[in-house]
């Protein structure tokens, strides 16, 4: 019989449901590994690396295809703001009512991040809900997480699409999983220190 896995649950100071403001969820280098939802319009969809509306894990140039659902252990959030710049180069922000903040989220987008543990890959990577037909469901995944009292629960996400003026935009459903995870990643520590860094660092905004 299986054990349910009781992870470390990363010290995000300052940050707790309460913190899942309007902003963060309304519609409308030394890092984790990313999980994406690829979109038809993707560049990686376009040169045939991942499948559309596929879930995926990008590192570097390439991206491990893990099909239309995925399930995760979610056990961390933090704010999360993100453009592009001429170059591709991505910059980031993290901590709301900033000025870098505010500069970042108008020139991009905003959401909440998770720090999550993949079950296929059993690895820990980020996921960030950001766009108006994602960011609202960082609220449902952020349900999930323990809170000291409990554990993180696992869920599942599956790809779907929903209609708007600009054609289907590809978003997905959360479900709770009755399967446990049982097993920590070898990094499991490190990458929740990747991850707090972020909001512990003197600069609020730094490019990937």
């Amino acid at each position: 019989m299986s054990t349910e896995l009781a992870l470390y649950q990363p010290p995000v100071t300052g940050l707790t449901h309460d913190d899942m403001d309007p902003e963060l969820t309304e519609g409308g280098g030394n890092f984790n590994k990313a999980l994406r939802l690829f979109s038809p319009k993707s560049g990686a969809v376009a040169e045939g690396k991942v499948g559309v509306n596929c879930f995926g894990i990008a590192d570097s140039n390439d991206i491990r295809d893990l099909g239309k659902t995925v399930d995760l252990l979610p056990v961390a959030w933090r704010p999360q703001a993100v453009y592009f710049d001429d170059s591709k180069k991505p910059h980031f922000a993290y901590r709301r009512g900033t000025p870098e903040w505010e500069d970042v989220k108008a020139r991009g987008d905003h959401g909440m991040c998770f720090l999550c543990v993949e079950r296929s890959t059993n690895q820990c990577v980020e996921f960030h809900c950001k766009g108006s037909f994602q960011r609202p469901l960082g609220a449902e995944i952020a349900k999930h997480i323990g809170d000291g009292t409990k554990p993180s629960q696992p869920i599942t996400l599956t790809a779907t699409t929903a209609p708007s003026k600009h054609g289907p935009q590809s978003t997905f459903t959360v479900a709770k999983s009755s399967l446990p995870f049982t097993e920590q990643p070898d990094d499991y520590k490190a990458a929740c220190e990747r991850f707090v860094a972020p909001l512990n660092a003197t600069e609020p905004s730094r490019a990937r």
